[in-house]
């Protein structure tokens, strides 16, 4: 258990998930915390004055539905691109209509590169997009 005792005052802990709360797996979506750094993270969510917030790469979506916290872990997703309830009003992207559609354009293009190239995949992101290989 982690002893909070000796700390004075609020307290933010911000943790990536994936290698760090979670191995790199070969499949996003496969990925899952390891047990004890779930249990820690949620310990740490409980403690007095203490807010805890993964920030991710991922979509906001997919980040909250792999780490499997509940409301009492704040989350940002998309590199802060989105911002999970409990942070803002909304959990949608923050791209402007010409980013939106640079994304678009830049999502095409890898497209046609990863289309042939075997064991590589297309990522869309609501704030980018991630080639997997």
């Amino acid at each position: 258990m982690i002893d909070l005792s000796a700390l004075t005052g609020p307290l933010l802990v911000a943790l990536d998930f994936d290698g760090v709360l979670s191995p790199i797996v070969p499949v996003p979506s496969d990925a899952r915390p390891l047990p004890e750094s779930a249990a820690a993270v949620r310990a740490l969510a409980e403690a007095p004055d203490t807010t805890v917030v993964l920030v991710s790469g991922r979509a906001l979506a997919d980040l909250a539905a792999v780490s499997g916290f509940t409301e009492t872990v704040r989350m940002i997703g998309s590199h802060g691109g989105e911002l999970g309830p409990g942070l803002v009003d909304s959990d949608t992207a923050v791209l402007t209509d010409e980013q939106r559609a640079l994304r678009e354009k830049l999502a095409l293009a890898l497209a046609d590169l990863v289309e042939e190239a075997p064991g590589v995949t297309l990522e869309h992101k609501p704030a980018g997009v991630a080639v997997h290989v």
